[in-house]
């Protein structure tokens, strides 16, 4: 569970660096459109990696789409950056309500087995 938490936030920067990265160049070389189309190459390639990592039922269907589209390679709003900090909020939200609620039912001495 660790190392998908750290895999999560990983994907997360690494789409972040690529959005930086499209909208002004910081974070790679962009002194030929060869070098940037060898440095955008390079962080699809850990993106892919990643969304590896994390398992791709995992993530949300837009980011995937958006992956296998290309649209994720030329972003430049950050909007599948967005995406992914929603999806995975979401999914910690629901986490913590589960943990709430079970700890709730610990504290009550509810017997739930039969």
């Amino acid at each position: 569970m660790l190392n998908s938490l750290r895999d999560q936030e990983s994907l997360i920067e690494e789409v972040k660096s690529l959005c930086i990265f499209n909208d002004k160049g910081w974070g790679g070389d962009t002194s030929s459109p060869s070098a940037i189309e060898m440095e955008t190459d390079k962080k699809m390639e850990k993106i892919q990696n990643l969304m590896s990592a994390v398992g791709i039922c995992a993530l949300p269907e837009k980011f995937i789409n958006a992956v296998e589209s290309g649209l994720v390679r030329n972003d430049v709003g950050g909007e599948y950056y967005r995406c992914l900090i929603s999806h995975f909020k979401e999914i910690k939200r629901g986490q913590n309500l589960t943990s709430d609620i079970s700890s709730k039912i610990v504290k009550s001495k509810v017997n739930i087995c039969p």
